[in-house]
């Protein structure tokens, strides 16, 4: 697996280009596209985004939280969150710690919530911070992409994040993802992530 180190602001961000396998992958996908993200709510307001000085949304996607809707049992069989809940194994845990000592916050936390977020033409999140302590930013979309744009702003480092990839960041950088513009007409050829914030309590 390669872990890859970079910093932005001397703070350390960790990129793995194929973290999740193929199949993994289009399990995720098939999962988000089945749940119907045009139901998703789009109002930044309601999905605990952030927002600006003005107290206006910064947030314009389609957005669920997805914590809210599983009962204990549901979040244990939930296929989204079996597979992306693999950032918490032991092995991987380790490999994170070893890249910087900062990722060594991941193994001692106790408590994360999961966002889906959906991006096609007119979608974005404008420069924000997220609350929590590590933010981890898992990136899908139908292959071959089918979209131009969607870069994914970390401070001032522009990253195109890979179909499969993960992302770890400490939250209070700011980040953005801006808009997507797809040259097919056709639902779902956008950007799809899964978000899960991490601290503890």
């Amino acid at each position: 697996m390669d872990v890859q180190l970079h910093h932005v602001k001397e703070l350390p961000y960790l990129i793995i280009p194929n973290f999740y396998t193929k199949e993994e992958s289009e399990i995720i996908l098939n999962a988000l596209i089945d749940m119907n993200p045009y139901q998703w709510e789009k109002d930044g307001n309601k999905t605990g985004g952030a927002i600006d000085d003005d107290e206006e949304p910064l947030k314009h996607n389609y957005c669920l939280q997805l914590d809210k809707l599983l009962t204990p049992l549901g979040r244990k069989h939930n296929c989204i969150l079996r597979i992306t809940n693999k950032i918490f194994d032991k092995d991987f845990l380790q490999k994170i710690s070893d890249a910087h000592f900062f990722f060594e916050y991941v193994k001692n936390s106790n408590k994360d919530a999961t966002f889906l977020n959906y991006y096609e033409k007119d979608c974005y999140y404008d420069f924000h911070y997220d609350t929590s302590v590590v933010t981890a930013i898992s990136t899908f979309y139908k292959s071959p992409k089918k979209y131009t744009g969607g870069m994914f702003y970390l401070s001032k480092d522009n990253l195109d994040l890979e179909n499969g990839s993960l992302l770890l960041f400490p939250s209070s950088i700011k980040h953005k993802a801006s808009s997507v513009n797809c040259f097919e007409n056709k639902q779902c050829s956008g950007r799809f992530s899964v978000a899960k914030l991490i601290t503890c309590i």
